[in-house]
């Protein structure tokens, strides 16, 4: 599913989203040109690897396969469709995995980070259910509001060109920023994305045929409304 569904879509996203091209900004399954810079903790193989022209390596795992994770030293884990996943298993193959250049990225709040997507309907999907419970709804709300004040003195500054004034603006955004980092650091966030989002993409249709071949309403309202 990885290779034959996943990785296809996400490079879908980056050629028709941001216009990368295959063989200039990223390549797959294969050794990387020579004169693209290296991650900083290097590889050997690369056959399950996607190499940006920035540097960075996506190394593809699956806890279908033992230990696919073992031995990777890496920033961050992506993780789709993990209904289809055991909680123990990512605790035992791939948070351990996150481990490596701290001294280049520890000081960023998506150090370490781990993000996990999927719909609602499968019988292995409570536990991820559960990290609901984990969240600080005031911390979130404290990131919201600054975050939200970033962006209004980011707009509020273009309309300024003094480099004092500038640099003022700047200074605030950068407390706010600082400070929103320090929370994010090991913060939990869990959403229920609202399904419509995804009409653009999928169109109305899908949503009607989605409710013709549901088995019932608690199956479509779970498996496709979320």
């Amino acid at each position: 599913r990885l290779l034959d569904r996943i990785v296809p879509n996400i490079i879908n996203f980056w050629e028709s989203k941001l216009g990368w091209v295959e063989g200039e900004d990223f390549v797959k399954y294969k050794r990387p040109p020579d004169d693209w810079p290296a991650p900083f903790i290097k590889l050997d193989k690369y056959d399950k690897v996607i190499s940006t022209s920035t540097g960075m390596a996506v190394c593809l795992v699956s806890l279908h396969v033992e230990g696919s994770a073992n031995a990777y030293n890496a920033v961050a884990a992506i993780g789709d469709e993990v209904k289809y996943c055991d909680e123990e298993k990512i605790d035992a193959e791939v948070l351990p995995a996150l481990r490596g250049s701290e001294k280049e990225f520890g000081h960023l709040p998506e150090y370490l980070s781990v993000w996990m997507f999927t719909d609602k309907y499968g019988p292995k999907v409570k536990w991820l259910l559960k990290k609901k419970k984990l969240m600080n709804e005031k911390a979130i709300e404290n990131v919201y509001v600054q975050q939200m004040e970033i962006f209004r003195l980011k707009n509020e500054m273009q309309q300024f060109t003094s480099t004092a004034t500038i640099d003022k603006y700047n200074d605030r955004i950068k407390a706010h920023q600082d400070k929103i980092d320090k929370i994010r650091k090991h913060l939990v966030y869990y959403s229920d994305m609202k399904p419509y989002e995804n009409r653009a993409t999928l169109g109305d249709f899908y949503f009607k045929r989605a409710r013709r071949i549901a088995k019932s309403e608690y199956v479509f309202n779970v498996a496709f409304l979320n």
